[in-house]
């Protein structure tokens, strides 16, 4: 991927600890894809990744996109975050990407996350096709 805005920004903290890094961005479409890491330290006893840090990568999935879509000018402050969460998510490599997005006098997307599963073949995503993810959430963000 050539250079893009998040290139002359510093992570913070809370990128770094989840892991954020930029698999793809079209902003025309207005459309981010994350990717993140399931920590072993972000499970639960069940040994499943806790749903506080799946919210955490489904919000900042959202907030990137609204900086870009501003181009720049805004970073979001979210103010309604509603996750469904659909299955476990296991530790390993995670996925976010907000599939969409408007600008009114608040932003607002939807976001999936989804994670491969070995059992589908090397190189294919979990379930898109079927438009199954792991976790879907509705963010709307204060941008003005």
């Amino acid at each position: 991927m050539t250079g893009t805005i998040f290139d002359k920004l510093t992570a913070p903290p809370s990128a770094k600890l989840l892991g954020w890094r930029l698999i793809s961005l079209d902003t025309a479409a207005g459309e981010i894809e994350l990717g993140f890491d399931g920590k072993p330290e972000f499970l639960n006893p069940m040994g499943i990744v806790q749903g506080g840090f799946l919210s955490a990568m489904l919000d900042d999935t959202m907030g990137p996109l609204i900086f870009v879509m501003t181009e720049g000018r805004m970073f979001a402050t979210t103010i309604d975050l509603h996750v469904h969460f659909l299955r476990p998510v296991k530790p390993g490599p995670i996925t976010t990407k907000v599939d969409t997005a408007r600008q009114e006098d608040r932003l607002c997307g939807r976001a999936a996350l989804r994670q491969r599963w070995p059992s589908l073949g090397a190189g294919d995503m979990q379930r898109i096709a079927a438009g199954i993810h792991d976790a879907v959430a509705w963010v709307m963000a204060r941008v003005g």
